[in-house]
């Protein structure tokens, strides 16, 4: 009997010990989660910025198509004035084209096309070669 009642006595700390330990486990599992889902949202709303910002750079470029079909398919845009520039959407995004051409080389002519567009915190870029 004097046995179990020093055990008992020597025990006493020990159930405060685990009880730490599981509340440490359990807050440290709930930080993660908490973390998880935070990065999560974010990665979410990125997707979800990057759309309009890639319809915004699609839009620049089809604009510079549509006026290289207008010119008769004239390899240098700019004779026409038609040059690098920014433009700004109505749902704020923005778009920064830029044409580089590349002199003919006995037949055939290059123009490079790039776009490069930007909504919220996302960014997104075109490029496109004509060889002519």
């Amino acid at each position: 009997m004097i046995n179990s009642v020093q055990g008992a006595r020597h025990n006493r700390g020990s159930v405060l010990v685990y009880a730490m330990i599981l509340l440490s486990m359990v807050l440290s599992s709930g930080l993660a989660l908490s973390i998880l889902a935070t990065s999560s949202a974010e990665s979410t709303k990125e997707l979800i910025y990057s759309i309009p910002a890639f319809y915004a750079a699609e839009s620049c470029l089809e604009q510079t198509l549509r006026q290289y079909v207008v010119l008769g398919l004239t390899p240098d845009l700019s004779t026409a004035g038609f040059s690098n520039q920014s433009l700004t959407f109505e749902n704020k995004a923005t778009c920064d084209r830029t044409i580089q051409y590349v002199p003919s080389t006995g037949t055939t002519t290059e123009m490079t096309v790039t776009t490069h567009s930007k909504y919220k915190q996302s960014g997104q870029g075109l490029s496109v070669t004509i060889t002519r």
